[in-house]
């Protein structure tokens, strides 16, 4: 029968994970400019993109999940103290050199 949640000594991964959570700084949300996200949103969709945002589990970062760009989607991690703003700025610049999507084609899962 397989240990589930147990490393090979015994211990538990959920209170090692616990422990880091207590000493990592909270993303916060309220740092993302509303007109930038507004902005690169509209970037990426022009282009058939799709983005999915949010926390990680542990709120330590804003997760950022890329679909559209040509290849399988993936996912980035902003963390506290970086600039999350001029990420999306940069995302959103990064989708305008993307060439348009043929008539009709748009991101399909």
């Amino acid at each position: 029968m397989a240990r589930r949640n147990t490393d090979t000594d015994g211990s538990r991964r959920d209170t090692r994970r616990s422990e880091r959570q207590q000493n990592r700084e909270a993303f916060d949300v309220a740092s993302i400019d509303g007109a930038v996200l507004l902005e690169t949103l509209t970037r990426v969709t022009e282009k058939g993109g799709a983005l999915r945002i949010g926390t990680t589990r542990d709120g330590g970062a804003l997760a950022v999940g890329v679909y559209g760009d040509g290849g399988d989607p993936y996912t980035e991690y902003v963390r506290p103290g970086e600039d999350v703003n001029a990420y999306l700025t940069g995302l959103g610049f990064y989708f305008d050199g993307l060439p348009m999507p043929p008539d009709g084609e748009r991101l399909r899962r």
